[in-house]
């Protein structure tokens, strides 16, 4: 089924929520975060976890050095939109940095760091992941997800952070596919799905404020160290 792309403005006129590819990693790790991402209206102040910030200044810096390789060989043009990702694919640009990809028929928006053109003349997804393991949950769903986008069957790529290269091709449809699956049944329900607290996720996460005194009210269990994780709320 070829996407179907459309301008921002557009995009935000449709009725049922957006699954954005982005959210993979929430999801991974807790669905109650993605809920709160893209349904809640609730105050989030910025992390203050110096390792996080870390991770963030380290993968900004590989991707601006991917950048640089890329654009030391070829062509590279920044789109500002999806329709600029559109007009730049239509001109056949030879890398297409911050892509813009939307799905009207399933409410789907994606922004693989860069479209590689391949000599097929279709496009390639590509990522830079500081990850040295293609097989990363989050790492197969977006990258699936991008492929679904653009409908071809190119595999896309990642550009890890050992400075290798690797390919997601088929691999990825059953794992991107569960995930607009349940994404698009968690995005409709009206309120916060129940989870279980997890010491290692939850305090870094920046809604524990707001759950942590529900687990606490509720004398969840898993809280403590040591125990299995068997309650939710």
């Amino acid at each position: 089924m070829a996407a179907i792309h459309l301008a921002r403005s557009e995009l935000m006129s449709i009725a049922l929520p957006v699954i954005k590819p982005s959210d993979a990693k929430a999801w991974a790790d807790c669905k109650r975060r993605v809920w709160l991402d893209n349904k809640a209206k609730l105050t989030i102040f910025p992390s203050q976890d110096q390792f996080e910030q870390l991770i963030i200044d380290l993968g900004l810096e590989h991707e601006n050095t991917v950048l640089d390789a890329l654009s030391a060989k070829t062509t590279v043009k920044t789109a500002s939109s999806a329709g600029d990702t559109q007009r730049l694919m239509a001109e056949k640009v030879p890398v297409i940095y911050q892509a813009e990809l939307v799905d009207e028929s399933r409410q789907i928006t994606g922004k693989p760091d860069f479209l590689i053109l391949h000599e097929s003349g279709h496009y390639q997804a590509a990522d830079a992941k500081l990850s040295l393991n293609d097989k990363k949950k989050e790492i197969q769903i977006q990258l699936g997800v991008y492929r679904e986008l653009l409908a071809n069957p190119l595999p896309a790529i990642v550009f890890l952070g050992n400075g290798e290269q690797a390919l997601i091709g088929d691999e990825s449809q059953s794992i991107a596919t569960k995930f607009l699956t349940q994404m698009r049944v968690l995005l409709n329900e009206a309120s916060e799905p129940a989870v279980r607290y997890s010491h290692s996720t939850c305090k870094i996460c920046p809604y524990n404020s707001h759950c942590k005194p529900t687990f606490e009210a509720h004398d969840e269990l898993s809280m403590l160290y040591g125990l299995p994780l068997h309650k939710r709320v």
